[in-house]
């Protein structure tokens, strides 16, 4: 493939690009505007235009399409053809769910009215989508019958797409795989799928696991025959860890419904000649927990990441999604970055996009989709309009944060997060499977503490794990915050490889965790890295018999850290471990000098701490330190950074200096970042 992917942005035939691009629909927009539009948005620095193809538009009836042969706003190739000439890359999102704000998502209704087709809830009833203009049935992509109506779609399309793209001459360099997988934003763990087609996955996923039907059934405390006699759960019942495979197994098969269907998407393309270019993907704008697993899914694509549409005061979520996203992908992306918005969304204002996009960039997201960079209908705000004039005041500020991305070459950073904050997967599926809500989404309960949500049973364990293990992390991340240690989120689903290179590994640990977890922590030790976890050592797998990996680093105990929670500090041969014996409390104050002394113990120490509520990250690359400074509140501040004598900051954007003495002060308005590099006086 010529087209290589950096944690920066693109290599395409051996020149550098960055994945900074501009969202325009050209259905949308009448073809006597479509070059002034395109030259536009090259105007803002963007050096690639993505588009959606949508079915729904193209299928002028059954099996009969549209491409510009009789309505030529609907010409693809041309607007693909005339962005090649203006000098921009092309990036296609051909669906087959698009959203868009179209009626019916950009599916045909006769393929969302087939019975065939639909999704269904545990009572057999089709899940029904209520969004804006109207309300639609669900499809389901366990669906063969879907499948087939998809690859008639794919074929059509691919007939255009493929002569277009980069590998045969063309400025097609990338390919979005479907849009914002999600059960439809219905990712409640027992809202969907039970239809016909899920069953069967959900049944083949079990054999694939157990074998037979035997083994499964003493996995489950059941008895059966076969597998088609194992119902899904439909709630949350278990009240002991015998029963807990039952549900993790099913948490686990809806991450590899949606997962698969990107997967036999991409090999549905690559079957129709669309191949060797960019294959993506984009989740809503949510954590990427579970049922979304950005690790697993960035093996079968290249690129997967979250959409943000945030206001100033959602700062806390956008830093939380951004550390999440850079934590586990190999470019962190933003495939719809807010450029406007959707008219029936609470207002977003200019000044909250703004602040937005440095508060991504702070937290370490390396590419940007601008949605919408051209207007349309359902849409406002954007830097373009549909003429092809320019909006006063947006796209101004669009243009100068894309030449500071540039000029300053911020992409080429590297976040100096020497500490990994380890989530186990095994637990978020568990704390999601315990949910309470019945089909409310998690989404809708992000900012929702666990407790308040879901069973508060202990299912036998000293602690309960579902509502104890994300409060541990936000325990962890609180007290980093407050010692200005800066740190990477992760995901066990990254594997070893995501725990290498960090000076010590904060990792909540129960009584259970899933073998392969187990086996990566302990290789992280063998290989001289440093761990810290609890409040007990994991004693049993994911099929809740027994197995302990860890208890052998655990019998040699050194020393007591002096801290107000019992901290446990073991002597091994190659890597350091200390183990908390009790969990703990986020914002407290036990938590916050345990976390001191356990940094402390490991040589761990701030860069350029600030005092809350000011934030700050740090950068590095090729010599370069930049650090970014965050006041996310409505109020002025001043941050005080100790950065020694004969050391300055200047303002990347400002092009201002600070310092000359040994502590800096920073004045910081309200809702405001800087981006500031460390340089002799």
């Amino acid at each position: 493939m010529s087209i290589e992917i950096l944690h920066s942005g693109l290599r395409i035939d051996g020149r550098p690009v960055p994945l900074l691009s501009g969202s325009m629909h050209y259905w949308r927009v009448r073809p006597t505007h479509w070059e002034e539009c395109l030259l536009q948005l090259k105007g803002l620095g963007l050096p690639i235009v993505t588009t959606y193809v949508p079915w729904s538009v193209h299928e002028v009836e059954r099996d009969v399409f549209d491409f510009g042969e009789r309505d030529p706003q609907k010409n693809l190739a041309g607007f693909v053809q005339l962005a090649a000439e203006l000098g921009l890359f092309v990036m296609l999102r051909p669906g087959p769910h698009i959203n868009a704000e179209l009626t019916d998502f950009g599916f045909p209704s006769r393929v969302l009215d087939d019975v065939r087709v639909q999704a269904c809830g545990p009572d057999g009833e089709p899940i029904i989508l209520p969004a804006a203009p109207k309300a639609f049935p669900a499809p389901s992509y366990a669906s063969e019958k879907f499948w087939k109506e998809m690859e008639g779609w794919f074929r059509a399309a691919a007939g255009i797409i493929e002569p277009l793209t980069h590998p045969n001459g063309g400025p097609v360099v990338g390919l979005q795989c479907d849009n914002e997988l999600s059960y439809f934003f219905r990712t409640g763990a027992y809202d969907q799928d039970y239809s016909d087609g899920a069953l069967a996955a959900y049944h083949g996923f079990l054999e694939e696991r157990y074998g037979d039907a035997a083994t499964v059934g003493d996995a489950y405390g059941i008895g059966v025959t076969n597998f088609r006699e194992i119902q899904p759960p439909t709630e949350f019942a278990a009240k002991a860890a015998f029963s807990l495979p039952y549900y993790l197994d099913w948490m686990e098969f809806r991450e590899r419904l949606l997962g698969g269907a990107l997967a036999r998407m991409r090999l549905l393309w690559e079957s129709m000649g669309v191949r060797d270019i960019l294959f993506t993907h984009n989740l809503p704008t949510c954590l990427p927990g579970t049922p979304f697993n950005i690790p697993r899914d960035e093996r079968s694509l290249h690129v997967v990441g979250i959409d943000f549409y945030p206001r100033r005061k959602d700062y806390p979520n956008v830093k939380q999604r951004t550390r999440a996203l850079e934590g586990v992908s190999r470019l962190p992306f933003s495939p719809e970055f807010t450029a406007g918005a959707y008219q029936l969304w609470p207002p977003l204002t200019l000044e909250d996009q703004e602040f937005a996009a440095m508060a991504t960039l702070m937290h370490g997201l390396r590419g940007y989709n601008f949605y919408m960079a051209v207007e349309r209908e359902r849409w406002y705000g954007s830097p373009i309009t549909r003429t092809g004039a320019q909006r006063p005041g947006a796209y101004e500020s669009l243009r100068e944060f894309v030449a500071f991305l540039k000029d300053a070459e911020m992409l080429e950073l590297e976040m100096e997060a020497r500490v990994l904050l380890l989530a186990p997967r095994i637990y978020d599926r568990l704390e999601k499977a315990a949910t309470l809500f019945g089909n409310l989404p998690p989404i809708v309960m992000e900012d929702v503490p666990p407790e308040y949500v879901v069973s508060e049973h202990p299912l036998g364990f000293e602690h309960c794990v579902q509502i104890e293990a994300s409060r541990m992390r936000r325990a962890y991340q609180t007290a980093l915050e407050e010692l200005g240690i800066t740190y990477r989120l992760g995901d066990s689903e990254s594997r070893l490889e995501g725990l290498r290179g960090h000076d010590i590994v904060l990792c909540p640990t129960f009584e259970f965790m899933d073998d392969a977890l187990q086996s990566d922590l302990v290789a992280l030790l063998e290989g001289g890295g440093a761990l810290v976890m609890g409040p007990a050592v994991p004693n049993r797998a994911e099929d809740m018999k027994e197995l302990s990996r860890l208890d052998h680093y655990v019998a040699r105990p050194e020393k007591k850290l002096d801290c107000a929670i019992e901290t446990i500090s073991f002597n091994n041969p190659h890597g350091a471990l200390y183990l908390l014996t009790e969990p703990l409390k986020p914002g407290s104050k036990e938590a916050r000098e345990c976390v001191a002394r356990i940094m402390t113990d490991a040589r761990v120490r701030p860069s350029f701490p600030v005092a809350p509520p000011c934030e700050r990250t740090v950068f590095r690359h090729r010599g370069r330190t930049v650090v970014f400074v965050a006041n996310p509140t409505d109020e002025a501040r001043v941050a005080e950074l100790p950065i020694g004598d004969g050391m300055v900051l200047r303002d990347l954007r400002e092009n201002i200096s600070y310092g000359g003495q040994p502590t800096t002060r920073v004045p910081m308005r309200p809702w405001h970042i800087r981006a500031m590099e460390v340089l002799p006086c």
